[in-house]
């Protein structure tokens, strides 16, 4: 979870938020405000914007769910619009600008992430955003990597010694599980499915299982009685991993020995019967399998250290004043 939500996060900072920027003596009395960064004003709307996307991307991965509660969560997100604000200013400082060119670029490139220009604006509009208002986050969020790049990003780099020895001193970290090679023959249960229906499988996978045991061919079967799509192939679904498999068939497989065909194995699905063809031991990825995308986390860790280090620096030197209830 802290991972997603770091991430979620720091896409408030990366290009997706925005400041509205007027002076504190201009703010309207009309509107809450919740933090006033030097001379910038953060609104309740703002924020209030910036919880609603944190949490749809967010809630994109089902298997996740936040250890936050509602006001946790608003100060973390609170602390990154301050943090966004601090970036925006200190780019303006420093005549770090975004041209309409730059902009209209990265606005095309996002439009071309979508199927369809319709399905873009379906996105924005789910999320509540308007055109100008995304065109003012690419803006910022581009002004925000210029600054980042000529500070505390500048000369970042990852060598290739210090991947090798981020990687031999963390051989754990790159081990390729346990594969199994297997064939599967599955009998599907509706879902979801009445009495009448599971014993109907049951007694059509013990049928087949018998068939098996009188020593038909797993091939044949498979590809005359297999609900699975691998039936085309015989049942051959390749290797596959522990935690890919179905747990209850899973902890049949890995406990049989190659050319072995299990009992009748029931899960939620329906009914299975496994053939092991070979077995694979874990083993260490090499380090040229790796090494590059090595050297992206790496650079992208140390990217976020010297970020944050840099804004712990903007923090000092700067008038926060919170007023989050």
């Amino acid at each position: 979870m802290q991972t997603r939500m770091k991430k979620a996060l720091w896409g408030l900072i990366a290009g997706w938020v925005v400041i509205t920027g007027g002076s504190a003596a201009e703010a309207a009395a009309t509107r809450q405000i919740v933090a006033v960064v030097d001379n910038a004003v953060l609104y309740k709307s703002d924020l209030e914007l910036e919880l609603r996307l944190a949490m749809l991307q967010i809630q994109q991965d089902p298997n996740e769910t936040t250890e936050l509660d509602a006001q946790q969560l608003r100060e973390k997100v609170l602390d990154k619009l301050i943090d966004r604000s601090l970036l925006v200013q200190k780019a303006n400082q420093d005549g770090i600008k975004a041209s309409d060119s730059a902009v209209n670029a990265r606005l095309a490139r996002l439009k071309k992430l979508y199927p369809s220009l319709a399905a873009y604006h379906q996105k924005m509009k789910l999320q509540g955003l308007s055109e100008d208002q995304v065109r003012e986050r690419i803006r910022q969020g581009v002004m925000i990597q210029r600054v980042l790049a000529a500070g505390p990003l500048k000369g970042l780099h990852i060598s290739p010694q210090e991947a090798w020895n981020y990687y031999h001193d963390h051989p754990e970290e790159f081990m390729k599980p346990e594969q199994v090679h297997l064939s599967h023959l599955f009998i599907q249960v509706p879902q979801p499915a009445e009495s009448a229906q599971v014993e109907a499988a049951r007694e059509k996978i013990e049928a087949i299982f018998q068939r098996l045991q009188e020593g038909e061919n797993f091939t044949a079967l498979a590809i005359e009685y297999s609900d699975d799509p691998s039936r085309i192939k015989g049942g051959d679904i390749g290797y596959l991993t522990y935690s890919q498999l179905v747990p209850e068939v899973a902890q049949a497989t890995f406990g049989m020995s190659p050319g072995q065909v299990s009992g009748i194995i029931q899960s939620p699905l329906g009914f299975h019967i496994i053939k092991l063809h070979d077995r694979r031991p874990a083993q260490r990825l090499d380090f040229e399998e790796v090494r590059d995308a090595l050297i992206r986390h790496l650079k992208a860790v140390k990217a976020d250290q010297a970020t944050e280090r840099y804004l712990r620096q903007l923090k000092t030197r700067a008038s926060i004043r919170r007023h989050l209830r």
